[in-house]
C-alpha cells in the first residue's frame, strides 16, 4: 500500500466516523439507547482530545487496515459485505474484548445483545462508509494481490478461462459466465 493510499484511507475513516458512525449513533441516542451523545466533546484522557475526535483518529488508523484487508476479503465476498462485515466485526471485536477491558468495562460488553447491536451497527455504517469514500478516489482503492502461478495453473486445469485487465482478473467459468475479481473502480 502505498503512502498516498494510506492517507485516502485514513481521511475516508476520520470522515465516516464523523458523519456515519456517529450519525448511527445519534440514531440510537434519539431512541435512549446509545451509552453516550453522538459528536461527545468530553475530553478524552491523557491528551485532553475530544471524545468524536479521539474514535475519529482510530476510525483513520482502521480505515488504512479495511484499505489494506479489502482486497484480500473481496474477492471472497464481494466489496460491499466485505466492508461492512469486516468494518462491524473488526472494529466491535476489538472495541468490546480489548479496549473495553482495559477501560474497566466488562469484558465483551458483558455478552448483553443491545451491546452487540449498538457496535455492530455503528461499525458496519463506518465499514460501509468508508468503503464508499474510498471509491470516491478511484487511484486510492487497493488492487487485489497478484494471483499466484500454481492458483492461475489450477484455474486453467479447470477449465475456467482468465482475462486479465489493470488491477484485476476476470474468470469465466464453463457455463460462459464471467466473474470479475478486485478492479480499481468497483
Amino acid at each position: 500500500m502505498s503512502l498516498g493510499t494510506a492517507a485516502i484511507a485514513f481521511a475516508a475513516g476520520f470522515v465516516s466516523v464523523i458523519i456515519f458512525h456517529q450519525g448511527v449513533w445519534a440514531l440510537y441516542g434519539a431512541a435512549g439507547k446509545a451509552p453516550s451523545p453522538a459528536w461527545n466533546m468530553a475530553p478524552v484522557p491523557p491528551l485532553g482530545v475530544p471524545t468524536v475526535l479521539s474514535s475519529a483518529f482510530w476510525g483513520g488508523l482502521w480505515g488504512i487496515v479495511l484499505a489494506w484487508l479489502l482486497p484480500i476479503a473481496a474477492p471472497v465476498f464481494g466489496y460491499w459485505p466485505a466492508a461492512i462485515v469486516l468494518g462491524a466485526l473488526l472494529t466491535s471485536l476489538v472495541a468490546l474484548m480489548v479496549v473495553a477491558p482495559l477501560k474497566g468495562r466488562p469484558f465483551a460488553g458483558g455478552w448483553k445483545p443491545q451491546v452487540w447491536a449498538f457496535a455492530l451497527s455503528v461499525n458496519a455504517a463506518f465499514g460501509g462508509a468508508n468503503f464508499i469514500e474510498m471509491t470516491a478516489y478511484p487511484r486510492a482503492v487497493v488492487t487485489p494481490l497478484p494471483l499466484p502461478d500454481p492458483l492461475l495453473a489450477e484455474l486453467k486445469r479447470r477449465g475456467l478461462q482468465i482475462r486479465t485487465t489493470e488491477g484485476s482478473f476476470h474468470v469465466q467459468d464453463p457455463d460462459g459466465f464471467e466473474v470479475q475479481m478486485g478492479g480499481k473502480e468497483q
